[in-house]
């Protein structure tokens, strides 16, 4: 391998945030170039620091194949911010590549407003039907190597959401317990529900995470506290910007019609007829 690919990859692997500063300030086409000859467990990390819009001109640029396995690399919020800001017919093409069960997330994330709840929910979380025993799922969870992770979700053959297993029950329960035996019924949120109904449930106290459900009980992911707050801090600063732009064309027509009222005041007069301050001056001299 030559020098400069080595030190390119050891760029992106080290220093993936300012690798992602240095991607943005390429053509997105050179960028898209870079990211395609790099391994994906290497590329992802700078594409996800990467802004939302820098990263969907790259993706955009990518085989379908490639776009697929980055976007598949990602954390469902860093994927879903990317593909909110790709064309559609771009974006469809990458939904395309993905699994079926990842494209059907994707999709019906996208559908919601980023007000809701829906938008913000992650879909890679640990999940395991309550027939499983506490070994297998202890598997699953290492497998999965996310560190970050500390519940497991409990459902039933049909994904309806049953409870929640904390990580520290499942480390000091017997392996052959079934998960059915420690779910704890936590109270899940609609997908529908607004941000700030969210922000008020009593649950956050002693969760890091809650469960999201549609409204027939299926498991759809989880939402965790950062996301909530993340979800919570940009909604509420795009609402002053619309607050400014309806000032904007509020005193945009206001004057209009100022100005059109002047024109009324200052207009010649039609067929003889005298403005009536005009009038009114002919007729006091």
């Amino acid at each position: 391998m030559a020098e400069p690919v080595k030190l390119a990859l050891a760029f992106l692997e080290e220093r993936p945030a300012s690798a992602a500063r240095s991607l943005e300030a390429l053509a997105p086409a050179d960028a898209a170039a870079l990211l395609e000859l790099v391994p994906v467990r290497i590329a992802a990390p700078a594409l996800a620091r990467m802004t939302s819009w820098g990263a969907a001109q790259c993706i955009s640029g990518l085989p379908t194949e490639r776009a697929g396995a980055l976007i598949s690399q990602l954390g469902s919020r860093d994927a879903l911010a990317i593909l909110r800001q790709m064309s559609a017919p771009a974006r469809d093409t990458v939904l395309g590549g993905l699994s079926d069960t990842t494209a059907r997330h994707y999709r019906r994330a996208l559908t919601y407003s980023r007000s809701r709840v829906g938008a913000w929910v992650d879909h890679d979380i640990a999940t395991a039907t309550e027939d499983h025993t506490v070994g297998e799922a202890v598997k699953m969870i290492v497998m999965r190597r996310r560190p970050q992770e500390s519940v497991l979700y409990v459902v039933d053959a049909g994904r309806r959401y049953l409870g929640t297993v904390g990580l520290a029950a499942l480390l000091h329960s017997p392996e052959t317990t079934r998960l059915a035996a420690l779910a704890h019924r936590q109270r899940a949120l609609l997908d529908s529900a607004s941000l700030a109904a969210a922000a008020a449930e009593p649950s956050w106290s002693t969760s890091l995470a809650l469960p999201v459900t549609d409204p027939h009980s299926e498991l759809l992911g989880g939402l965790s506290r950062a996301d909530l707050e993340k979800g919570l801090y940009q909604t509420e600063a795009e609402e002053p910007a619309v607050a400014t732009e309806m000032s904007i064309l509020f005193h945009l027509a206001e004057a209009y019609v100022r100005v059109v009222g002047e024109l009324v005041h200052i207009a010649p007069p039609v067929n003889g007829a005298q403005p009536a301050s005009v009038a009114d001056r002919s007729a006091g001299s």
